[in-house]
């Protein structure tokens, strides 16, 4: 025991190794170390003061304000330097710990500094990309909230940046009403950025669908407007109705009727001596929630009488 205390109570030289946090960085910059941004210190103390000084290890961090760095400029880039004089000054003082600093290398920490500038941009949300349990679907639109972020980055690829995007790798197998909170990435690659907030909740209403069918009377779109059939005595559809199936809500199946929906074909593909004459029938309008399988034929024969 007597010779444990006289070790103990002998000079020692001891290294730690710190490193530095800048904290209260200016928004109108990046910082970058130049080299490591680390701290070698040196301290001669005992082994009865290292003991009490509550140091157990020989790594740690220190952090210093920005507002302590000074600043200069090299080869045309801005720099913010700190010497160890100053880091001893601010850090070590005290003494408190009854650790005498006998060094600290390296002898300047330097830093590089590059503008930054602050954006506001929308986030973007790919709701093809969801994976929903089969029969199931989206019902309805998508609620992000915020639909904005705050994006700050270099001032050279500001230009670059135009939207946030919610990250949809993780929605899978949806079969019930969900509010996800997902990260966002940009939707270009720059070297350095920060997102605030970090991520949105977006909320996804889902419900079950199933196949609906019915026939649908072939209207006439002609400059824009839809015209019934009649309104054309010379023209003949072979056949008039077309049946349309289509994927509907379980809770809307029975409120779905044929007059909700405007299948058309074109007068401008008209022709009085056409060598096909066939005409394209499309979809003009239908209800909100509902997604169209197909439309049967397709294609219908016409004929113009004189």
């Amino acid at each position: 025991m007597f010779w444990l205390f006289i070790k103990l109570s002998r000079q020692n030289l001891i290294q730690y190794n710190y490193i530095v946090k800048i904290t209260n960085i200016s928004k109108d910059y990046f910082i970058s170390p130049i080299g490591k941004s680390e701290l070698q210190v040196k301290y001669r103390t005992t082994g009865v003061k290292f003991l009490f000084s509550g140091m157990y290890t020989t790594s740690d961090e220190i952090k210093i304000d920005f507002s302590q760095f000074l600043r200069t400029r090299k080869s045309g880039e801005t720099r913010f330097y700190i010497t160890s004089q100053r880091i001893e000054q601010l850090l070590f003082a005290d003494a408190s710990n009854n650790l005498e600093v006998v060094s600290i290398w390296p002898d300047t920490l330097f830093f590089s500094a590059k503008r930054a500038v602050e954006k506001k941009v929308p986030v973007f949300f790919d709701k093809s990309k969801v994976e929903y349990s089969p029969g199931f679907k989206l019902y309805g639109d998508l609620i992000i909230e915020p639909d904005s972020v705050f994006v700050r980055l270099l001032e050279s690829d500001a230009m670059k940046v135009d939207a946030a995007i919610a990250d949809t790798k993780s929605i899978k197998g949806l079969e019930k009403n969900a509010i996800l909170t997902l990260p966002l990435i940009l939707d270009a690659d720059v070297s350095r950025f920060e997102i605030s907030p970090k991520s949105v909740n977006v909320a996804i209403a889902v419900e079950k669908y199933t196949e609906k069918s019915f026939d649908v009377d072939i209207a006439v779109l002609c400059n824009g407007e839809v015209y019934d059939i009649e309104d054309f005595p010379e023209l003949r559809l072979l056949p008039a109705k077309v049946s349309v199936n289509v994927v509907v809500a379980l809770k809307d199946y029975n409120n779905i009727t044929p007059d909700m929906f405007v299948v058309a074909v074109d007068c401008n593909d008209f022709s009085p001596h056409p060598k096909t004459p066939r005409m394209s029938v499309s979809l003009i309008s239908q209800p909100e929630n509902i997604f169209l399988n197909s439309i049967t034929p397709e294609k219908v024969d016409y004929l113009i009488l004189k």
